[in-house]
């Protein structure tokens, strides 16, 4: 039997953005989002570069600005392999 990658699928329904980022970045001004939700996201940082699967941070001003929707956030999922970590490193920030 041939082996193939199948995509996972995800349930659009109440879902309020997902960002494909092991896609790595096809535009360098936007993330795009997946969901039926239309919110982009805006990579900032000079450092953010494609790296199959995923994007690779330099750790200290690079990030992905998906703006403020306040009160939209429940859950959010993510893989982080990190270099090192010291004091207090957040991979995500809500505020």
């Amino acid at each position: 039997m041939e082996q193939r990658f199948v995509e996972q699928q995800i349930p659009t329904k109440d879902l309020v953005a997902h960002y494909k980022l092991w896609h790595g970045l096809t535009s360098a001004t936007t993330v795009s989002d997946y969901s039926l939700s239309d919110k982009t996201g805006t990579p900032t940082g000079t450092d953010i570069v494609s790296v199959y699967p995923g994007l690779s941070f330099n750790g200290t001003d690079d990030f992905i600005d998906v703006g403020n929707h306040a009160g939209a956030i429940k859950t959010v999922a993510m893989w982080v392999k990190a270099t090192s970590i010291a004091g207090f490193d957040y991979p995500i920030d809500l505020n």
